[in-house]
């Protein structure tokens, strides 16, 4: 399949999908739909094709999710629920809200989202914990201009929420119930210990394993007016390091070894896909670390191929396995603008016969940034940032080599030699607290954001 109609199908697949999860259809219709999609793609109709597959895996999956909701007959029922937490507690005054992976009863759904007030301890993710609680189906009030709750429910695949009151109705029953959230969880704490700052810590924790609840609203509120919250989510800029220490790892313990079968950068890839790989498995998998994953395979897999690959195919392919592994990422902000963003970023650099200067590029980027993305960050968030340009252009070169590598660093170092893994991440932490004071100020400066009329 040619580059082109890669892309195309890659395109193909999220207008389907956006049309397929707001489309209620029957099953027999979807299974028509999906012979069809099968039928267009066996003759070469990419986008129409692309459509029509990601239409039908979009209103299954959607079905899926709508099937695995809490029982009408259950609203308002109190229930002894067993779970295992999935992410960090966000504490909140007098209650914590907790995501819970359901394992009894049976008839409850997958995923619950429980508010425990006046609790006795703060669940870690990874326990397994007993609660007696109230249960709701999942609603909210859904207004124009604002984000839908319920919305955000279905994207997160919440069946339920409850709450809990008293310390006596929250027991933990064990710990290490899910290894890798406990390990997440574990090196999430030591930052926050290791750290005395806690907007900087929370920052910290967000960047390298992917728990954002630890976040104020205050600092929330600064990176959304300054347009820089991208910076928290694990994406290229994460993955790329990641995987470029595992290549140089890599060639160091292939040259070590000796001549083999295989050339010493065929082993480097290899070593940066695992370590990629491995990363972006801790980190829980966002869609920004998704489609930086499978495009970084995919780069790695054409140079190991030795096979040069269009970066139009390894976009399209990325988007495509992304949407294949989870339709309803389409009611995800966090797709639009990582793709956005991307695509924004090939359409200037790409097919350039002369490289322009490094900071003029910079300035085009962050110029083409702020214009491609206007649409979607006010379908999203109502909101344009002004000052989101000159606040890119600081902030992503501080945050690329001032904070990102040592704080990725601490966290690796934290379980082999830790009294290294504290001084990276306190050098981190300090570089991040100077980038939320510059941040806090820019955000404060008048008409730094423009709310639209709804």
């Amino acid at each position: 399949m040619a580059g082109a109609a890669i892309f195309v199908l890659g395109l193909g697949l999220l207008a389907g999908a956006w049309l397929g999860v707001r489309a209620a259809v029957s099953a027999w219709l979807t299974w028509g739909v999906a012979v069809v999609a099968l039928a267009l793609l066996w003759r070469g109709h990419w986008l129409r094709g692309g459509v029509a597959l990601g239409f039908a895996v979009a209103t299954a999956s959607l079905a899926g999710v709508l099937a695995d909701r809490l029982d009408p007959a259950l609203d308002g029922a109190r229930r002894e629920v067993t779970g295992v937490v999935l992410d960090l507690a966000r504490e909140e005054g007098r209650r914590v809200v907790l995501l819970l992976r359901v394992e009894a009863p049976a008839d409850l759904p997958q995923r619950l989202r429980l508010s425990w007030y006046e609790p006795g301890a703060v669940p870690r993710p990874g326990e397994r914990w007993r609660f007696q609680v109230k249960l709701q189906r999942p609603r909210g009030l859904v207004n124009t201009g604002s984000s839908a709750r319920e919305a955000w429910l279905l994207r997160q695949r919440v069946g339920a929420t409850g709450y809990a009151g008293g310390p006596a109705s929250g027991r933990r029953l064990a710990t290490g119930a899910d290894r890798l959230l406990e390990w997440r969880g574990g090196a999430a704490e030591r930052i926050r210990t290791v750290v005395p700052d806690p907007a900087a810590a929370a920052v910290l924790v967000a960047i390298t394993l992917g728990f954002r609840s630890g976040l104020d609203p205050a600092t929330r509120e600064a990176l959304a007016v300054t347009g820089t919250g991208h910076l928290l989510a694990i994406s290229g800029l994460h993955v790329g390091l990641v995987a470029g220490a595992g290549a140089l790892f890599g060639r160091w313990l292939a040259r070590r070894l000796g001549p083999g079968p295989r050339p010493v950068q065929d082993w480097a890839a290899l070593a940066a896909a695992l370590a990629a790989a491995a990363y972006c498995v801790l980190a829980g998998m966002p869609v920004s670390a998704q489609r930086a994953l499978l495009m970084t395979l995919a780069g790695l897999g054409a140079l190991v191929a030795r096979r040069g690959r269009s970066v139009m195919a390894a976009f399209g392919l990325a988007l495509a396995a992304v949407l294949a592994v989870d339709p309803l990422a389409v009611l995800d902000p966090g797709l639009w603008l990582s793709f956005g963003a991307v695509a924004t970023i090939l359409a200037v650099v790409a097919g350039r016969r002369q490289a322009p200067g490094p900071v003029h590029a910079v300035l085009r980027i962050q110029a083409a940034l702020a214009a491609g993305m206007l649409v979607c960050t006010v379908a999203w968030f109502a909101r344009v940032s002004v000052i989101a340009p000159l606040a890119n252009l600081l902030a992503v070169p501080w945050f690329s080599f001032l904070v990102v590598p040592p704080a990725l660093g601490g966290v690796a170092l934290g379980w082999v030699v830790p009294r290294a893994g504290e001084a990276a991440l306190l050098f981190a932490a300090e570089a991040t607290r100077r980038a939320l004071q510059g941040i806090e100020i820019v955000a404060a400066w008048p008409l730094a954001a423009y709310a639209p009329a709804a």
